[in-house]
């Protein structure tokens, strides 16, 4: 230890003339010859890289001169530059670069497709790999591959394309997006056009379209595309806690998608298998004994155990209580979907508040 620092003086300050026998002596009478000067490498001048726009890499965890990820992958959307893939899309063959190991990050289904096991199929241009999508469309396929890269608003023209990439290739962030945005413009009227465009994977879709219709749970049911509805939504509906219904309504409207399904099917199925998995979301015990004897024994769906076992609760007011496959517990109906007055100034929050069952009083200056 006492060597090195020694030898660091040295190199921070030469020794004169007059102190250098002095050394000398030292290290002689000491039995130690004195080692060499070591000759250390001038430090390499930083690089300069391209200018950062003003106020990046000043930032908290950044180091003097570097971009954040967020604007270096931004600036590789649809680019050329370090892409390693190359996407032929749509009939007219629109080539689209990109980058593997950005896509594989945000999916699973990206990853498989990108880094195949077997490199006997893989096929290449230009050392890229190359994947041909000749059933997708090239503005909606790049408006996903914007989102991924610079997290960018998704075109209004395009959203729904976008929804049925964002399920094909399970990019959970962008679904999420995607059922954001639609939110804002879905409505009574165009409910069933966005659920037919839905399939099985697409649950935030859903989810987000019912939580909207459920105030309207009757008009909603009513509507001519009911019974064409998949069996995955009408389960997820009927089984909401939400529902402005009653149940009698709901177990009627059951029954009528049934039939429509049992037509689609060209099956003599009895609707008892038809229903066998959803007529235990409706709540038979708020129902009275009329509508249980009239509209629900009739159809022959519930098996004849639990309508026994229902008609005794039922008509015991409570006091008798069974253990069956139906809760007993009453819907809570969902406000009003949100809806923006502001712009309407006064007139505005009282329309709100009209529509959401509330009367505010309105005091003039």
């Amino acid at each position: 230890m006492f060597r090195l620092l020694n030898l660091s003086q040295q190199r921070q300050a030469p020794s004169t003339p007059s102190s250098t026998p002095s050394s000398s002596s030292s290290s002689s009478s000491s039995g130690i010859p004195e080692a060499p000067p070591i000759d250390v490498p001038p430090i390499a001048p930083p690089i300069d890289g391209p200018p950062l726009p003003e106020g990046e890499g000043k930032g908290e965890g950044k180091g003097e001169g570097r971009g954040d990820l967020t604007s270096l992958f931004a600036a590789l959307y649809n680019d050329d530059k370090f892409s390693d893939v190359l996407f032929v899309v749509g009939s007219d063959k629109k080539e689209i670069p990109a980058h593997r190991i950005l896509l594989a990050a945000h999916s699973s289904i990206f990853a498989q497709l990108l880094y195949p096991e077997d490199s006997k199929e893989v096929k290449l241009s230009n050392g890229r790999l190359l994947i041909e999508l000749p059933e997708m469309k090239a503005s909606p396929f790049l408006a996903m591959l914007k989102w991924i890269y610079q997290a960018a608003a998704l075109p209004p023209e395009d959203v729904d394309s976008v929804s049925l990439y964002a399920n094909k290739y399970e990019i959970s962030g962008l679904k999420a997006k995607v059922a954001e945005v639609l939110s804002k413009s879905i409505n009574l009227e165009n409910s069933y056009t966005y659920l037919a465009k839905c399939n099985d994977d697409s649950k935030e879709m859903i989810e987000r379209i019912l939580s909207i219709v459920a105030y309207d749970a009757v008009k909603f049911m009513n509507r001519e595309g009911w019974g064409n509805l998949s069996r995955t939504i009408v389960k997820a509906f009927i089984s909401r806690d939400d529902l402005s219904a009653k149940e009698i309504d709901i177990w009627s409207r059951l029954v009528k998608w049934g039939e429509a399904e049992k037509k689609r099917e060209g099956k003599d199925r009895p609707l008892s298998e038809i229903l066998a998995d959803l007529y235990v979301h409706v709540r038979f015990t708020l129902l009275t004994p009329a509508e249980l004897s009239k509209q629900v024994m009739p159809v022959n769906v519930v098996p004849g155990d639990q309508m026994v076992k229902l008609f005794t609760m039922v008509a015991s007011k409570g006091k008798v209580t069974y253990d069956l496959p139906f809760q007993s517990t009453p819907r809570v109906p969902s406000n009003p979907p949100e809806e923006d007055f502001s712009a309407l100034g006064t007139r505005g929050a009282l329309l709100a508040s009209i529509r959401r069952g509330k009367l505010l009083r309105v005091v003039r200056p």
